[in-house]
């Protein structure tokens, strides 16, 4: 049972995010501004099943920011290509929404098939989730800390990488970053946005689908061992992690409950990183 404080705050958390679906609503149906602009960055999301009804809220979140991002990409399955999509999401496609059809790679959809689209990659990607409220500053601060240090990866919200002895320690002690330098050990959390450098994008298309063989269903493990590998660091932006909202009615469905709360992110972290990953992130 939740204590009183908790039930008070996840009744606020239900009564802001309402307001914020309201207003995403309103918006789609009436609004007929582009969802895309000038700045030279690429975001990307993915969603499926009940989410596709709901995601036009994350969407148009992104697309109210300080800055609007060159393409707007959303990926879905190819089974869903033979159904009519929402009006939502037909509406924003009039407004510069990309809407593509990809093999089912799971939370890998929202970067994998992008890569693999370009010869050569000379703009950054974002990547979004699907049941998350952004603020009007998101891609901004992205963006900015992308132009100040166009080499790493940055992220709002990570982790540190713990390897006790010759092995990697459990996922749920790895502590939450409380400092904003870059480190092999900064381990970026897909949830709150991240901004990954083009060269880094070239590496993950030539590498292929070899996520499928090791951690299928946790893409924040393949694209920090693969910028590991590849001599790129990640760094928060800022000193906290940051957490956004999550939109109501979409966590039922989501990762977390099994990566984190049935221990798949240990199982997929073992059968990932290779001794060579954890000496890399053993020097100093």
């Amino acid at each position: 049972m939740p204590t009183p404080a908790q039930f008070g705050s996840r009744l606020i958390h239900y009564l802001k995010t309402s307001v914020y679906g309201g207003w995403a609503d309103a918006v789609n149906r009436f609004s007929r501004k582009p969802v895309t602009g000038g700045t030279p960055v690429v975001v990307s999301l993915t969603t499926h099943g009940i989410r596709i009804a709901r995601v036009h809220r994350t969407i148009e979140s992104i697309a109210r920011g300080h800055l609007k991002p060159q393409r707007l990409l959303l990926w879905l399955a190819k089974r869903e290509s033979g159904r009519p999509l929402p009006r939502a999401l037909q509406r924003l496609q009039q407004r510069g929404l990309e809407i593509h059809y990809a093999d089912d790679a799971g939370p890998h959809t929202k970067y994998f098939p992008y890569v693999c689209s370009e010869p050569t990659h000379r703009l950054p990607l974002a990547t979004a989730d699907d049941d998350m409220w952004y603020p009007a500053f998101w891609l901004a601060r992205l963006w900015d800390a992308h132009q100040r240090q166009p080499g790493h990866v940055h992220c709002y919200r990570a982790r540190r990488v713990r390897v006790d002895a010759a092995r990697l320690a459990p996922y749920e002690t790895w502590p939450f970053m409380d400092d904003d330098g870059p480190a092999p050990t900064v381990f970026a959390t897909g949830v709150s946005g991240v901004i990954y450098p083009p060269a880094l994008l070239d590496r993950l298309r030539d590498q292929g689908p070899a996520f499928q063989q090791c951690c299928p269903k946790a893409d924040d493990i393949w694209l920090h061992v693969s910028a590991l590998r590849h001599g790129f660091v990640a760094r928060q932006l800022g000193h906290a992690v940051v957490e956004f909202s999550t939109m109501p009615a979409t966590q039922s469905v989501g990762l977390q409950n099994q990566n984190v709360g049935m221990s798949l992110n240990d199982v997929q972290a073992f059968a990932t990183y290779a001794p060579a990953d954890l000496a890399r992130m053993r020097t100093p």
